[in-house]
């Protein structure tokens, strides 16, 4: 069913944040859930197109965009709270796995400070919570950066969603991810990925409403070709094709598919 953008913005905004805690629910006495798998914990990354309509499109005062300090308190603070029941699936195992790399992710964020003030910035750490999700594929770790944002907006009529996609991975993803796979290079974790939200319009309608769109798109690496990529053994190319790339356009409301791109 189709809703507009501003509706999910209101409930957003009503809700006050976007948790874990909105995913699917468990009872009280259940033991802990393994981790969902990776393209669920993805999926549930729409949310932050709301989160963005908010911050950069609608620039709502109660949520502004955030740094990579505001990410690293909301990391901190998720990582020393007292988790003690499963609350959706996977809650339980993410908690160990943050406090467990709590270093490293402190790390990471710290050097995104530089990527962020230039190209990219944080959502407002009230509406994602945490911004490190944990995943399994297979029986591979993934860790992902979600809230990453830029206020960039496409062209829809220059443009199309693959190559939007493929955009903000070549200015802003690749980038992140490498500073990622620094900070998780000595760790028993098999995948780093970031998620990034933008905008697309048609510049030649004026009107916001229902024109301009967020859309997000998350690359998923392998850690041993991002290694080899930091130390020029593979072609952005070749990493690029290695990974797994989903996007959730401006048509998809709550959604993503996975999808292949060519580097322009």
């Amino acid at each position: 069913m189709y809703l507009p953008i501003s509706v999910w913005i209101a409930v957003l905004a009503l809700s006050g944040t976007v948790s874990l805690r909105a995913e699917e629910q468990f009872a009280k006495d259940s033991t802990a859930s393994p981790l969902q798998d990776e393209f669920s914990v993805v999926n549930t990354q729409w949310t932050d197109k709301s989160s963005w309509s908010l911050s950069l499109q609608y620039k709502h005062k109660d949520y502004p965009p955030g740094r990579n300090t505001d990410a690293i308190s909301a990391t901190k603070e998720w990582a020393t709270s007292d988790q003690r029941i499963d609350e959706c699936k996977g809650f339980l195992a993410e908690h160990e796995l943050t406090r467990k790399y709590e270093s490293n992710i402190v790390e990471f964020l710290g050097e995104v400070s530089l990527l962020a003030d230039g190209f990219a910035c944080f959502l407002d750490a009230k509406l994602i919570e945490p911004p490190i999700r944990f995943a399994k594929r297979d029986s591979l770790t993934t860790v992902i950066l979600t809230g990453l944002a830029t206020e960039t907006v496409f062209n829809t009529l220059r443009s199309t969603a693959r190559s939007r996609a493929g955009k903000v991975i070549q200015s802003i993803s690749i980038a992140t991810l490498k500073k990622f796979v620094k900070s998780f290079r000595d760790t028993e974790i098999d995948r780093l990925g970031v998620c990034v939200v933008y905008g697309s319009k048609d510049f030649s309608n004026d009107s916001d409403v229902l024109n301009l769109e967020p859309e997000v798109v998350a690359i998923v690496s392998p850690k041993h070709q991002l290694i080899d990529f930091l130390e020029g053994r593979v072609s952005e190319d070749s990493l690029v094709a290695s990974s797994t790339i989903y996007l959730s356009d401006r048509d998809m409301r709550v959604e993503f598919k996975k999808i292949e791109i060519d580097l322009e």
